[in-house]
């Protein structure tokens, strides 16, 4: 892409409300004139990220992480500054093609982005069409069978791969995509040998993986009953991680269900397409499910920002008992828990939310039971939609699930072995637990598996000392210097600065020179150079070439500073700027005066300029000053 002119950047940028764009990622709650949320950028309990809508800025102030809305997706999303650009003109449905690359009459080459996607795109329409074709009658009956509509194959893009090992690769080859780009994509394997490549799904029921905004960035693959061994290497195939497609970031089914999540304020997380799918025909349509992966804390950091609860909808079998345990794990190192139980019943069981916390961060975590042998998408065939919303109400919080698995795994007898190995299946969320919690928990397991209440305290003192050595050098890594803040920058140059991001046009009010600091300086030189009036600190961030600049900028701007009269503050500042160096002046006059005295005795010509020049910066100062 060719230079955009900085009017249309400009225009992109005023016409993608900040708050907007990150409000996709982080739930915000408003803040005064700000909002405030947990940082998609590291782990936090208590909110330290800030957007400010009329600066058209964000700043975390417990990692550092800031800019405007196109930094904002370049930091989070991973793209480029074009990438994001062009991302923000979509949306707003204005053309950058008249900028593309085109010398010499040549088309513009897309960049390695754009050429998955492009392929990604292809290989949709290519599963489609073999779904729909003779082939797939196969594809189409499986389907029909697991009781998926022609609605949700639509919704869901789901196509089928064809049982051959070059199907794509000849069909793409005729559309000029080659194998290479395929198996960048992820969409073909190189041989081994070298001697070429070959299609990565085969004789599959294919799913379409999308991101946030729609795109598809990777797909999954379901074998057929009756596939071929040579095929059927595995039942289920993802993806592999490509520049687009991360399985640690990527929920199946969020982009169809999102707005049912922000609806409902909940995220039914599941296990598979099939289970997606299902509940999404039955109209539970705020289903997710990872790929291939268990919940990380980028899923949940996704599914924060816009639900209050995530209800695991796991199979009742050992897998998916160990998925909801380790959920919850990660969720209560993330969220930290907290809330004291409200009162403990017959069963010495806590019947609360084991997550209390308010504010930005608050999200509820609870575990559907489903029925022995059953998964949900068999549950919803058979039984239908009002059987599971009975289970789905009586879902429990997903610590006295865990604790109440574990209870009931111990047989009448055990040993104590037996015992302590239940109990060290707790100690990841029991450990992430308020103290208050962990108490009311060992006591009950003291009194009935007989373990002394001070070994289970040290056992969980043992693990948060593993977990705190474990995590420390990644909190070390992430540290960031907060410009502005450590670098001691005078007090009067940061207030000035901030009043002219507010009134960009007011910097010619500002002598040259006052400034001692380079990168205030920097940021009044970018003022003053151009049309002042149509500039932002959103846009200013983005022309600034120094990252002190820029960090500096984003500092001052996300604060939450409302003066009555901007152009008095400004003046005023300016004042005591001019004070300040009307004081240096005679510091170091009286430093030359002293010096000249030493070298040249009291009668010296130089003298008498000297103390001339002095008196001129006095009368100068007594006729400049005023009451205050």
């Amino acid at each position: 892409m060719a230079r955009v002119p900085e009017e249309v950047v400009d225009q992109i940028r005023d016409g993608a409300p900040i708050e907007d764009v990150v409000g996709e990622f982080v739930r915000l709650k408003k803040a005064g004139t700000n909002y405030k949320g947990l940082c998609p950028f590291h782990d936090e309990k208590t909110p330290s990220f800030n957007v400010n809508p009329r600066m058209g800025i964000y700043k975390c102030f417990g990692c550092g992480a800031g800019g405007n809305v196109f930094q904002f997706l370049m930091q989070h999303e991973g793209m480029t500054f074009p990438e994001a650009l062009s991302r923000l003109a979509k949306r707003q449905g204005i053309d950058l093609s008249r900028y593309e690359d085109a010398s010499e009459g040549s088309p513009r080459k897309p960049d390695a982005r754009g050429k998955m996607l492009a392929a990604n795109r292809l290989a949709a329409d290519f599963y489609k069409a073999a779904l729909e074709s003779s082939p797939g009658e196969r594809g189409r009956k499986y389907l029909e069978e697991r009781g998926v509509t022609a609605e949700a194959i639509t919704r869901f893009r789901i196509g089928f791969a064809p049982p051959r090992w070059d199907a794509l690769i000849k069909a793409a080859g005729k559309r000029g995509v080659s194998p290479d780009d395929l198996a960048e994509a992820g969409l073909a394997v190189r041989r081994e040998d070298g001697s070429g490549h070959y299609d990565r799904f085969r004789d599959r029921i294919m799913f379409p993986i999308r991101n946030h905004e729609g795109e598809i960035v990777g797909f999954g693959g379901r074998s057929l009953p009756d596939s071929d061994s040579r095929h059927a290497t595995a039942k289920y195939v993802n993806s592999p991680d490509t520049a687009l497609f991360k399985k640690g970031r990527t929920l199946y089914g969020f982009h169809e269900g999102r707005e049912s999540i922000r609806e409902k304020k909940r995220a039914l997380v599941t296990e598979g397409y099939f289970d997606v799918i299902s509940l999404w025909e039955h109209g539970f349509r705020e289903a997710v499910a990872p790929l291939g992966t268990a919940l990380t804390a980028e899923h949940i950091r996704s599914l924060r920002a816009h639900a209050e609860e995530l209800v695991f909808v796991f199979d009742p079998d050992a897998a998916g008992l160990a998925a909801s345990e380790r959920a919850g794990s990660v969720a209560g190192r993330m969220l930290g828990l907290a809330g004291a139980p409200d009162l403990l019943v017959a069963s010495d069981v806590l019947r609360k939310d084991f997550i209390d916390r308010d504010g930005a961060g608050a999200v509820r975590l609870k575990v559907v039971n489903l029925p022995e042998g059953r998964d949900v998408d068999a549950l919803l065939v058979e039984n239908g939609a009002e059987d599971f919303a009975r289970l789905l109400s009586s879902a429990e919080g997903i610590l006295e699930n865990t604790v109440q698995t574990a209870m009931a795994g111990i047989a009448p007898g055990a040993s104590q072995a037996e015992k302590i190995e239940a109990v060290q299946r707790l100690l990841p969320i029991l450990g992430t637990c308020h103290r208050s919690v962990q108490d009311q928990y060992l006591a009950l397991l003291e009194d009935q598996l007989g373990i002394p209440y001070p070994t289970l305290t040290a056992m969980v003192r043992r693990l948060l000392a593993e977990n705190a050595r474990e995590s420390s050098p990644r909190r070390e890594e992430k540290k960031v210097d907060l410009l502005g803040e450590n670098l001691g920058r005078p007090k009067v140059e940061m207030d000035a600065l901030q009043l002219l991001l507010m009134r960009p046009e007011l910097a010619s009010e500002a002598p040259d020179g006052l400034m001692t600091d380079p990168a205030v300086n920097e940021v009044l030189s970018l003022m003053k150079s151009g049309d002042a009036a149509s500039l932002t600190a959103a846009s200013i961030a983005d022309r600034l070439e120094s990252p002190a600049a820029r960090a500096l900028v984003v500092e001052l701007a996300v604060v939450e500073v409302e003066p009555e009269d901007v152009e008095a503050e400004l003046f005023d500042c300016i004042e005591r700027l001019k004070e300040r160096r009307r004081r240096k002046m005679e510091e170091d006059l009286m430093k030359r005066i002293e010096q000249t005295r030493k070298e040249e005795g009291d009668d010296s010509p130089e003298i008498w300029k000297l103390l001339e020049r002095k008196n001129a910066l006095l009368r100068e100062r007594q006729r400049t000053a005023s009451p205050r």
